[in-house]
């Protein structure tokens, strides 16, 4: 009889656990706009008849998709229906889904926000047996990836004295996006004389699909890359991190890259050398680094027509 009541009671509290699990907030994961589903209404249909296509897509990153951002103008998110053969009737390729899809918020448990659109299509006539058709979609946002971080580089002198000190990267947070953004201190010990240190950051697509606008000219392309924080060396010249000083800055200290290319679509590593000034022991340095930029993702369905009646 006691057994029996442990079992009842350990049943109650995994009840109370498990409830209390089912309304987590949901976070950001890192993939920008996700094609939840894409697929006909009927996967095997009779030829002169309507089939219609939906495609579900979802924003599971931590930014808006689809907003005007600076280098980019608005253009929602868009779909682009492509691979049906010409026999197929009632095809608009492109389409937009939504002016914009709002980001999860932890904060209140709202996840991030979902749009779908359809497109009714007619079937081509029935053959002599059944015909598999491919269809495929490409979905189409502009994003931002953001990127904080705090840096310390740290005289030779004062490293002598005090050896433990932390040094280089001291903190560092990225959006979740379809890109990422890893700092890296390459040179956290700068000397007396030049006072020059050396940092890099890499940023690599890790949303399963291509930045771009799917032109030639523009595949693989970051439109907008702003680095703030980072004092030129040179005057604010070319040569900085590869880009130039920002025209609207005063304080010398914002630097636009603009039209920068992913290598093989994948990643791209940025240099840039970090004037400290004249420092006292060490110093603290906060950077800020915006990419802002198009993306697009794929996927595919099949629809079978049957075989015409003889």
């Amino acid at each position: 009889m006691k057994l029996g009541k442990e079992l009842m009671l350990f049943s109650v509290v995994s009840i109370v656990f498990l409830a209390g699990c089912a309304g987590a907030p949901e976070s950001a994961t890192g993939t920008g706009v996700i094609i939840k589903s894409f697929a006909p209404d009927l996967t095997s249909v009779e030829g002169g008849s309507q089939v219609v296509m939906t495609v579900v897509v979802k924003n599971v990153g931590a930014r808006a998709a689809g907003t005007a951002i600076s280098g980019i103008s608005a253009s929602g998110v868009g779909a682009t229906l492509f691979g049906l053969s010409n026999e197929w009737g009632g095809v608009t390729t492109s389409k937009v889904i939504t002016s914009s899809l709002a980001a999860a918020d932890p904060a209140t448990g709202l996840p991030g926000e979902e749009a779908s659109i359809d497109w009714t299509l007619t079937t081509p006539t029935g053959k002599g047996s059944d015909v598999t058709y491919d269809a495929s979609v490409r979905v189409n946002y502009t994003y931002s990836t953001i990127s904080d971080a705090l840096l310390r580089f740290v005289t030779t002198d004062y490293e002598r004295t005090n050896p433990n000190i932390q040094k280089g990267v001291i903190s560092s947070e990225t959006t979740a996006g379809p890109l990422s953004i890893t700092i890296f201190a390459r040179t956290p010990t700068v000397s007396g004389a030049t006072r020059i240190g050396k940092l890099q950051f890499e940023i690599q697509n890790v949303g399963g699909g291509r930045v771009g606008n799917e032109t030639i000219a523009g595949l693989d392309i970051i439109r907008e890359i702003k680095v703030v924080g980072v004092t030129p060396t040179a005057g604010g010249t070319v040569g900085q991190c590869g880009g130039k000083k920002d025209a609207d800055d005063a304080s010398d200290k914002v630097i636009t890259l603009n039209d920068v290319r992913l290598a093989a679509g994948k990643s791209k590593i940025i240099s840039c050398d970090v004037d400290v000034g004249a420092i006292t022991n060490f110093q603290d340095i906060a950077l800020n680094i915006t990419a802002n930029y198009q993306f697009f993702v794929d996927s595919a369905t099949q629809a079978t027509v049957l075989r015409a009646l003889q």
